[in-house]
């Protein structure tokens, strides 16, 4: 169980450092905010196919000013940040089902696997295959040798 909390940890500790940039997030103005309002559509809609032409469209502001309040709040881009919901999301399917790594990368939105196994090794530091086989591994048994 060590090492699927260390897989766990470590992979985690790197969403987060990357997400926030080693920053202190500030906060919308309310709940009303653009920003707000964004986040909240991507972690809804994270599954969909979106683009930035798709989201700003969606919310009525050109592309270019919805990825400045975006990241002016969130010290992120709204697409790393998509990204980010759709990883957390695959970790979740990778430990709690059987599903091949291709059902998962459909299932959030990624239609061609090799991309979505890029993008999962570039943030969590494997590929999904190694992901799920080191959460599995057992726990190595220390303290017993061979010899008795």
């Amino acid at each position: 169980m060590d090492d699927t909390c260390q897989v766990l940890c470590l992979g985690l500790l790197k969403l987060v450092s990357r997400l926030f940039c080693h920053r202190t997030m500030t906060l919308p103005a309310g709940p009303g905010s653009y920003a707000a309002d964004i986040m909240l559509y991507l972690n809804q809609h994270s599954q969909e196919k979106i683009t930035l032409a798709s989201l700003a469209e969606r919310f009525h502001l050109s592309p270019s000013y919805l990825s400045k309040l975006f990241r002016k709040a969130y010290h992120t881009s709204p697409i790393t940040f998509l990204i980010q919901c759709r990883i957390i999301v695959a970790t979740e399917w990778l430990l709690k089902s059987e599903l091949s790594v291709a059902e998962i990368s459909r299932m959030i939105g990624y239609e061609n696997v090799t991309h979505f196994s890029h993008l999962f090794e570039a943030r969590i530091g494997c590929t999904p295959g190694e992901f799920r086989y080191r959460s599995r591994k057992p726990p190595a048994v220390s303290g017993l040798d061979s010899e008795g």
